[in-house]
């Protein structure tokens, strides 16, 4: 996951700027600090650690596809 961009970090938020593989658009997604640390380096899974945060950002930090992109895979 090189390609994210860690932009600002708070006690409890931290905003990513993260490319589309595909199309390369860049998408801000928040998340809480907390809950990215335990996905990210604690091993939990993504919808355990940051329930809050919605699926189309969470697929974004998973596979770095934007939703524009999973519609018109879905598409095809």
């Amino acid at each position: 996951m090189d390609a994210l961009n860690t932009g600002d970090v708070t006690d409890d938020v931290t905003t990513l700027e993260i490319p589309c593989v595909l199309c390369q658009e860049k998408i801000t997604v928040k998340v809480p600090t907390s809950g990215y640390h335990k996905w990210r380096y604690g091993g939990a899974l993504i919808q355990e650690a940051m329930p809050t945060v919605s699926v189309d950002d969470r697929e974004m930090l998973i596979s770095q596809t934007c939703p524009a992109c999973w519609k018109k895979m879905e598409e095809h």
